[in-house]
This record gives C-alpha cells, sequence and structure tokens, in this order.
C-alpha cells in the first residue's frame, strides 16, 4: 500500500511537472510571436520578398505597391504596357510597406500607386497609425522624386467578419486619405462609387467579399490608365 501510494506520488509530481513544462514553453512561444510586428506575422511577407530579391529587373517607369490588390493582377497585360512592375504582398499592412520601400526606390521608377489598410483594419490597428503609415510612405517616395498616386482602400462585403464595423473604419480612413491627398496635391483613385452599395462591396465585383474579381480590375484598370496619362507615361 505504502509503495502505491509513492508511485503514484511520484507520477502525481511528474505529470504536474511535464504540464509546467508545456505551460511555459507554450505561452513563451505565444508571447514572442504576439511580439511580432504584425508584418512579419504574415507569412507571405518574407515568402514574396524572397522572390523580389530574386527578380533581375532594375528599372521600371511604374511600381504597383501594397497588398492583395495590386498582388492579383498582372498589370503589364492588364494596361498593354511595358515598365510596370508589381510589388503587392497579399495579406501586408502599411508598416510593412514602411519596411520594404527599397524594393520601390531600386526601380527608379516614375510613378507608385499605393494602395491597403484594410489588412491594418483586420489586425485592429488603430486609423490614426495606418493614416501616419501613409504620410511617412508618401514624404519618403516623394524624396526620391517618385510621384505617388494614393488609391482609396474599399470597402468589403457581408460575408466578411464583422463587415461594418469594418467599413465604417474605412470610410474614416478614406477621408483622411483623401483630405490629405487634395491638401498635398497628390492624385487619389476610389472606385468605391463604382463597386461598392451603400458602403458595401457588391457581390457582382469580388470573389469572397474582399478581392476583386475581373470585373471589378476592369473598372480600376482604365483610372489607372487616366493617372498614367495625366503624368505623361
Amino acid at each position: 500500500m505504502i509503495k502505491t501510494r509513492v508511485i503514484f506520488g511520484l507520477l502525481s509530481i511528474l505529470i504536474c511537472a511535464v504540464i509546467g513544462w508545456w505551460a511555459v514553453h507554450f505561452f513563451s512561444s505565444s508571447s514572442l510571436h504576439n511580439n511580432e510586428p504584425i508584418y512579419l506575422q504574415n507569412v507571405n511577407f518574407e515568402y514574396q520578398k524572397g522572390f523580389f530579391a530574386l527578380y533581375k529587373t532594375t528599372h521600371a517607369d511604374v511600381v504597383m505597391f501594397g497588398d492583395s490588390h495590386m498582388f492579383g493582377i498582372n498589370w503589364n497585360e492588364a494596361l498593354a504596357r511595358e515598365g510596370v512592375i508589381n510589388r503587392g504582398i497579399r495579406g501586408d499592412v502599411t508598416e510593412g510597406f514602411l519596411q520594404r520601400l527599397d524594393e520601390v526606390f531600386n526601380l527608379h521608377p516614375k510613378v507608385c500607386f499605393v494602395m491597403g489598410g484594410i489588412n491594418d483594419l483586420y489586425a485592429n490597428i488603430p486609423v490614426k497609425t495606418i493614416v501616419k503609415n501613409y504620410f511617412k510612405m508618401v514624404e519618403e517616395l516623394q524624396s526620391k522624386n517618385i510621384t505617388v498616386v494614393i488609391q482609396a482602400t474599399l470597402y468589403v462585403g457581408t460575408d466578411r467578419e464583422s463587415y461594418s464595423q469594418k467599413n465604417k473604419e474605412v470610410t474614416i480612413l478614406n477621408t483622411e486619405l483623401r483630405n490629405y491627398a487634395l491638401k498635398e496635391n497628390i492624385r487619389f483613385i476610389d472606385i468605391n462609387p463604382m463597386v461598392c452599395e451603400n458602403t458595401v462591396l457588391n457581390s457582382k465585383f469580388t470573389v469572397d467579399g474582399l478581392h476583386l474579381n475581373a470585373g471589378g480590375y476592369a473598372l480600376l484598370i482604365p483610372e489607372i490608365e487616366k493617372a498614367l496619362v495625366s503624368n505623361g507615361l
């Protein structure tokens, strides 16, 4: 009986020790992960940057810079133009944009189109922070004599989580960006009135309530073309 109690006691201590070690290891790992910048928590960030480093292009007239809305189409073919380089990364946030501006600088473009913000909002990054990131980004691009064109953040569809609240935040963000663009004489493209109804992305123009389908891009492309022509390209 005594031996049995001793064995059970030792097993209990061992089990508690194992559980304690697992808890410390798990929560320490989670804490470290959560302390990573949001942009590094996106698996596409380093993955896509690896390809950008591999590419041999050293000059482009135009860079399409931002998140999956930029990434999601072949701009050379869509615009029937050479010298248009895509530097979009799926899931990227504006802090990530700032961390990889060299990808734009190294191409020495005349014009850079920038679009993002929705991933920030879904990561609960405040609008004020997103706007500050945009300001800094534009200033750095302009310091290299690159003309910036800002594209409005698109609303999301009803099939996206918390769509109503996020679309309210999109409205606030776009108002800030539009006012900034007007003040700084920066071209601002907003296709929301074309692809949305009552500040909700129309299902006719999206594959999942977030990303544009071909019909959505068909409305965006002419606006991009107008901006290029206005900049002598």
